[in-house]
């Protein structure tokens, strides 16, 4: 009985695990996705507007707007191959020394028809790992203000 109850829930977990690195964007709600990509930031909103910037910089994303009256940073989409990348915020002073912000990381790929958008076709674990390494850069260029 033990084995049985031991064996059964290694396959319980072993599934769940499965299941959870499979998963893709397309499976997650829109709250569930905006919460994966905002976080608040300690720091007065004209310092974290200028760290995300440089930071964008830094990764080789070149800014085509940056609007700190509307809280809004775009880039131009960064070109490899057949696919094209783009990242952009938008900031909010909550509090004298709290500022929201939300990235939007989008993923193109191309084909004979064109290009399309592979966001939803994004694993939730690496999107996960990719909006949590750019809010660390963003904090770390904060730090060193």
């Amino acid at each position: 009985m033990i084995r049985f109850f031991s064996a059964t829930c290694t396959a319980v977990v072993s599934i769940l695990i499965c299941a959870c690195s499979t998963a893709t964007m397309a499976s997650l709600s829109k709250r569930e996705k905006e919460k994966m990509q905002t976080t608040l930031f300690k720091a007065p909103y004209l310092k974290v507007f200028i760290a995300i910037v440089e930071v964008f910089h830094d990764k080789e994303y070149y800014i085509e707007n940056a609007d700190e009256w509307l809280g809004s940073i775009t880039t131009k989409w960064k070109v490899d191959k057949d696919v094209r990348r783009k990242i952009n915020a938008t900031l909010e002073g909550v509090a004298e020394n709290t500022t929201k912000v939300r990235l939007k990381y989008s993923v193109q790929k191309q084909t004979e028809r064109g290009w399309y958008s592979t966001e939803d076709d994004m694993r939730i674990y690496i999107a996960k790992k990719y909006y949590k390494k750019y809010f660390d850069l963003i904090r770390r260029k904060l730090k060193r203000k």
